[in-house]
């Protein structure tokens, strides 16, 4: 992802407000203090970042939690659409190579991305359903499915991937980042003379008409979550407190 790609929304400009965003909640808002009981789902993605390569692997909570308590352990979480595309998803055969590092290259481009937003975050854990719940055992999927309130009840951020219909589409889009800002308009109507600066507001725009938010299940993921960043050619952060986008 190259660094000076500022036409994108994964510009380091854009990252670096959302990062700016999350840590003034995190430092300043007294109704978003995490309220977690140091739950922690079963299953975590453990990202491991080496100089050259970025490599995966899915952990249980307790291998997690080895170098630090559970109410310490901050972990990610992935709202996207499945669509009809196939892509690779924890199995019963698989889980084994899995619990191995494999290479991140491996998965779908929203997955990719939104391990690229946790490193720049700088967050180690991520919980994508289709790679922490077994998707091949009824048994399994009963208890996690089950469980999937707490997953975003006590996650640190979700991941809104607002505007991508399969998992291939990723996260990061083209736009046109001067409308991201207000602008000013003068009016003129006689002797009348006035200036109004103009707002936009794509961000609320394309989040109440994105494919993403035109699904039911979502809508626990978007209430229970403490915090979400929408990701869109406009992302925002959200919290208890506010919507905060680019402009």
């Amino acid at each position: 992802m190259p660094e000076n790609d500022v036409d994108r929304s994964s510009s380091s400009s854009c990252l670096t407000a959302l990062k700016t965003k999350l840590s003034d909640c995190v430092n300043m808002h007294e109704q978003c203090q995490e309220i977690s009981d140091g739950w922690i789902p079963t299953r975590l993605i453990d990202i491991i970042e080496y100089s050259s390569s970025c490599m995966a692997r899915v952990v249980h909570r307790d291998a997690a939690a080895r170098d630090q308590p559970y109410e310490a352990l901050r972990y990610l979480t992935l709202s996207h659409m499945w669509g009809k595309y196939d892509f690779l998803v924890l199995t019963t055969s698989n889980f084994h190579q899995l619990s191995w590092e494999f290479p991140v290259s491996q998965l779908p481009r929203t997955f990719r991305d939104a391990i690229t937003v946790a490193c720049r975050l700088g967050l180690r854990y991520l919980w994508i359903d289709s790679l922490c719940i077994l998707q091949d055992s009824k048994d399994d999927w009963s208890v996690e499915s089950g469980l999937m309130h707490k997953v975003y009840m006590n996650v640190f951020c979700n991941i809104a991937s607002s505007l991508s219909q399969c998992p291939e589409e990723g996260l990061f889009w083209e736009r046109n980042s001067a409308l991201a800002g207000s602008f000013t308009v003068q009016f003129q109507l006689g002797h009348y003379n006035q200036e109004f600066d103009v707002d936009l507001d794509l961000q609320e725009t394309t989040l109440r008409h994105s494919p993403l938010y035109k699904r039911g299940w979502v809508l626990q993921e978007s209430c229970l979550s403490p915090r979400t960043i929408h990701f869109s050619r406009f992302p925002a952060f959200e919290c208890r407190i506010f919507l905060a986008s680019e402009s």
